[in-house]
């Protein structure tokens, strides 16, 4: 039996480093014989490859202080090691009575405070929770409902012959809501749980004392989803049960709920094959949409959290240069439990990096991953949970386990409370379809409901999309750019302004369709069929899985219409609980759907459509290359300020650009320089004639493209130019050093002569590098263009005479040579004067999303192709016609 040292004589534990990346930490939890005894336990370090016989826990960090005490042995001694209440009543739970229990716990297992360790521990997460014999699930206390909600599951529910008569048994209604309450626990909402129960070989609940199996609580739950939202039956059982007041769609959205799009979840991210296999089917930026609902302490996990179950990503460690090998024996175990693929990418995990950069980098890779023609559908999807500036302060999770939360918070903690307000490309969870609320009704409690539309864009399923607004268009790469300023963020995408928001109608609160809107939408008598773009507007001219609307829209549309009283709005919800009439009830929810606190629209062409809340009068449409819907953007003047601010940020990071690439090109020079002599005394002097000129002949012709690409690029970026210019040293280097032959000389004499004429040689080939970036950067500095021609004329002669007369070429290196000093100089003392493109005098604040009625499917491009060719025969006549719908470039901020 453990030595009882009182608490306060502890010394705090401290962690000592893992011997390498592929090891963790098990807790080894001492037996007790009584409930109430203290928390004892060692830590001992293992091997990924061969860690034992242990068990994970998955539990809810909650926002509970550090305020409890675990003693963790260290060789006779004990020391203190702080920990919440929750995870406290769970190590109790799980604690045998006699024996000893390997447990692997996060909070515990990992030096959460160190942040290259916690940067290379959570890519074993797959593993670990992948290794372990069971995942134990914690969710909480038990209390009655639980222990109702249990044996509720155990007895009744998944008895699958009785369930129909069970749904219909109005006595039932207790055990419902107490199943119902036993999905809403905190642990449901935690967005670790996904992988750590996906990844698990089995899983098992812990309610305090009680337990079940995990698959039986995910038959039950799946039950209990499949008929309540395809029927209601069982908020029609609720509804007539007095004791919970008659109250109409008891429920909520339960789909929406944390435990249903769980188990819908890890039922379905992998595919088995025969041999046993489990291949993860579903990538990130799907994972990252759907299942937005699961909350993270650390906002960085939003993307973190699901790398593991994501095709198309391995976590890797920003430390790490190669992803974690492993034998061939750990490969193929791994791969049974969902390790993806060759093809999959590393995605490297950096808990240092800023939250919006974090962001940021999820954002880019969905656009290089998805398909081109929606790649932008990203930025209108709401996914991004709210940031505050504690989250880039290292070790927030652990800096209020100290202080009292009766304590009144200091000056410096309520500043770290303040929002970070994100660039208008990230959009935020406030705009997400729906919220868990708190009802008015305490017997309800917390319950999914509608606070928002459903996004447009729908979620990134393969093959499939909603609308396609910019046709086959698909993403400007060239144009696709991110700019961190020192107090934004900027994206730089290409498109067309469609149209200007001229008219527009109050919001549809609630999902009520307001009285006005009738009139706006040109249906002047209720008796007569709706106008096509009217009803159509109203469902977003699709149904409720995303295809053509039903057939019998128009006429649900009409008898809905009816039964409104003038000058009041529809309210749906009335209409779809008390109606008894599923044709309309189905049509009602599709519109809920669509225009939930969105405002009917009309734009200065004439089309109607519906926009956000938040759209003001004068806001223009466009189309974005590779965005499936259009979008409002709202023109922002920028103050003079901020352009002046920008001009010296583009130039210091033009000069940083190009201080790289010349330190680049010096350690490539230097290492090849190595090289050389290493081989010059092994080269065959024939050998060398004859590699000397198909290397010349290769490389010349290189060199003019190059020159010819400088003046090409003339009215292009620095940037751009730069990048050509980095390309063709890359290019250059590959085929002068490329098919070396090794012959050992046959004399001295042959040797002498080989290795003066390689030095002539590779003193040569030392300019061309240098070359190409001179001729790049040349062109776009202030200085004339005279003084580039010597080079230019230089560079011709030599392409001449420069093949019989290696004596010409050295010449000819010593003048370029001179010529490039003579350029680096100048630059040097005048500061790098380069001309950068003036930074525009406005921006684009993104609004979001729209729908534009019959603009949806690609006519936005034929009428831009149509105009355009208009405006050239204008032109061609000497009228010039209005530029807007021609593509631009959008700085979204």
């Amino acid at each position: 039996m453990a030595r009882r040292v009182g608490t306060n004589l502890l010394q705090p534990y401290a962690y000592e480093k893992l011997s390498q990346p592929n090891a963790l930490r098990i807790l080894k939890l001492h037996g007790a014989s009584s409930f109430g005894d203290d928390l004892h336990c060692d830590l001992v370090e293992s091997q990924l490859s061969s860690p034992g016989s242990f068990e994970a826990v998955s539990w809810c960090w909650g926002k509970e202080d550090f305020s409890r005490i675990l003693r963790v042995h260290v060789e006779g001694e004990q020391f203190s090691f702080p920990i919440s209440p929750n995870l406290e009543s769970a190590l109790r739970a799980l604690r045998n009575e006699t024996l000893e229990r390997s447990l692997w716990v996060d909070a515990i297992c990992i030096d959460q405070k160190n942040m290259n360790e916690r940067n290379s521990q959570v890519p074993n997460m797959d593993q670990v929770y992948g290794k372990a014999e069971n995942v134990c699930i914690w969710l909480g206390d038990s209390d009655d409902s639980s222990q109702v909600a249990l044996k509720f599951i155990k007895d009744e529910v998944l008895k699958i012959w009785e369930f129909d008569k069970l749904c219909e048994n109005l006595k039932k209604s207790k055990q419902w809501h107490a199943l119902v309450m036993l999905m809403k626990r905190p642990w449901f909402s935690r967005r670790w749980v996904v992988q750590e129960v996906a990844l698990g070989s089995r899983g098992t609940i812990h309610c305090g004392t009680d337990t079940l199996d995990w698959q039986q609580f995910a038959d039950a739950v799946s039950l209990f989803v499949e008929v309540e939202s395809a029927t209601h039956r069982l908020s029609e059982v609720m509804k007539r049960d007095q004791t919970f007041d008659h109250i109409p769609d008891f429920f909520g959205h339960v789909p929406q709920l944390g435990a249903a799009l769980l188990v819908d979840a890890t039922s379905n991210l992998f595919r088995s094959s025969k041999n046993g296999e489990r291949k993860p089917l579903s990538n990130l930026e799907y994972l990252v949409s759907r299942l937005s609902v699961f909350e993270a302490s650390q906002p960085r996990d939003t993307i973190y959290a699901l790398l593991a179950i994501a095709k198309d990503t391995t976590p890797k460690a920003e430390d790490q240069d190669l992803p974690l090998t492993h034998s061939e024996e750990v490969q193929r175990k791994l791969s049974a439990l969902g390790r993806r693929n060759m093809a999959s990418e590393t995605y490297r995990v950096d808990y240092s990096l800023p939250v919006v950069s974090v962001y940021k980098d999820f954002i880019f890779f969905s656009i290089r991953k998805s398909d081109q023609s929606r790649a932008l559908d990203i930025i209108c999807r709401p996914w991004a949970p709210r940031v505050e500036r504690r989250h880039d302060k290292a070790g927030f999770e652990f800096s209020g386990t100290t202080v009292s939360k009766h304590n009144a918070p200091t000056a410096q903690e309520e500043d770290l409370d303040h929002e970070v307000s994100l660039p208008s490309w990230i959009p935020d969870l406030r705009r997400a379809a729906f919220t868990m609320k708190e009802h008015p009704n305490t017997t309800i409690g917390l319950r999914m409901e509608r606070k928002n539309a459903d996004p447009l864009v729908g979620l990134p399923t393969n093959g499939e999309r909603n609308y396609s607004a910019a046709g086959t268009r698909v993403i400007t790469r060239p144009k696709l750019n991110f700019k961190k300023r020192e107090h934004y963020y900027s994206m730089f995408v290409e498109g067309f302004i469609l149209d200007k928001v001229d008219w527009l109608e109050e919001p549809a609160r609630l999902g009520n369709i307001p009285w006005s809107w009738l009139g706006f939408g040109g249906w002047r008598d209720s008796r007569t069929d709706p106008p096509q773009a009217f009803w159509r507007t109203l469902v977003a001219d699709r149904g409720a899985n995303g295809r053509n609307p039903p057939t019998f829209y128009p006429r649900a549309c009409k008898e809905s219409i009816n039964k409104m009283t003038e000058g009041e709005p529809l309210d749906t919800k009335k209409l779809i609980d008390e109606g008894r009439c599923t044709i309309v009830a189905e049509f009602l929810r599709r519109v809920q759907a669509v225009v939930w606190n969105r405002r009917l629209m009309h734009t200065e062409r004439g089309h109607m459509g519906l926009v956000h809340e938040t759209v003001k009068r004068g806001d223009v449409i466009c189309v974005l290359y590779g965005c499936s819907v259009p979008v409002v953007l709202r023109k922002v003047d920028k103050s003079e300020q901020d352009i002046n601010q920008e001009r010296i940020e583009d130039e210091h990071e033009m000069k940083e650009r190009l201080r790289k690439v010349v330190k680049m090109m010096k350690a490539i020079l230097q290492k090849r320089r190595e090289r050389r002599l290493a081989i010059q005394n092994t080269l065959k002097l024939q050998g060398l004639n004859v590699n000397i000129w198909r290397n010349i002949k290769t490389v010349w012709p290189l060199l003019i493209l190059s020159v010819g690409l400088s003046f090409l690029f003339w009215h292009h970026t620095t940037s751009e130019a730069v990048l050509i210019g980095e390309m063709l040293v890359c290019i250059s280097q590959q085929l002068i050093w490329s098919d070396r032959t090794s012959i050992p000389p046959e004399d001295d004499t042959i040797r002498t002569q080989q290795t003066n004429n390689l030095r002539k040689y590779m003193e040569y080939t030392k300019i061309i590098p240098l070359l190409l970036v001179a001729s790049q950067v040349r062109l776009r500095t202030s200085l004339a263009l005279d003084d580039l021609y010597p080079v230019l004329i230089t560079f011709v002669i030599g392409l001449i005479i420069a093949f019989p007369q290696l004596r010409l070429l050295a010449r000819f290196r010593s003048i370029a040579t001179s010529r490039w000093h003579q350029l680096r100089n100048r630059m040097s003392t005048a500061g790098y004067p380069i001309r950068v493109e003036e930074p525009a005098q406005y921006y684009w604040k993104l609004i979001g999303e729209c729908y534009v009625h019959g603009m949806m499917n690609g006519e936005a491009i034929a009428l831009q192709n149509e105009e355009i060719a208009t405006e050239n025969e204008e032109m061609a006549m000497g009228r010039v016609q209005r530029d807007n719908i021609k593509a631009r470039t959008f700085e979204l901020r």
